[in-house]
């Protein structure tokens, strides 16, 4: 099964501990951010606008407990490096276009916001080769999504009107 949905991912505890981490770091003003316009492909970047992220490093609580997770729910291992499990903080206009994720064989989303408006944008939407439709998955706080099979998906723009989107994200080989 290429995309998989999973509710109530994270216990609510340790949800609410991930967005509250992720919103300090977003916030502390100290350089621990990067830029999608400094190391994606510009076949990915496009005209987005920057969407921010940060390595959750590999000697927290945080990461061994998402990994631990993750590997358990997908059956796949995330490599215990920097950089495999981030922060993404995603800002107004930021999107990511049509894409396969190349060298990955998936990916791994979790939702962290409070609420998230339809209206918004940030819609994770995906083809299904079987019929050629396009489904989406709206973010909701907890839900996580795993895609496979280098599925083509993309992530609608997050609108003007929208909130600062934050999400977990890592990816399988």
């Amino acid at each position: 099964m290429p995309v998989q949905i999973f509710d109530n991912f994270l216990d609510e505890k340790f949800c609410d501990e991930c967005l509250e981490t992720a919103l300090n770091i977003f916030g502390s003003g100290s350089n621990q951010l990067w830029c999608n316009q400094n190391f994606w492909d510009g076949k990915i970047v496009r005209d987005s606008f920057p969407v921010l992220g940060h390595n959750i490093n590999v000697n927290t609580k945080i990461f061994a407990n998402l990994k631990s997770k993750i590997e358990q729910k997908t059956g796949k291992k995330i490599l215990n490096r920097e950089g495999a499990i981030m922060f993404y903080y995603w800002t107004t206009n930021s999107y990511i276009p049509w894409h396969d994720d190349g060298h990955y064989s998936g990916g791994f989303t979790i939702y962290l916001n409070d609420y998230w408006d339809r209206d918004w944008g940030g819609i994770f939407l995906y083809k299904e080769e079987s019929d050629q439709s396009i489904r989406g998955i709206i973010p909701k706080k907890n839900r996580a999504v795993f895609q496979s099979d280098r599925m083509l998906h993309t992530t609608t723009p997050v609108t003007f009107d929208g909130k600062l989107r934050v999400s977990i994200q890592t990816f399988v080989q």
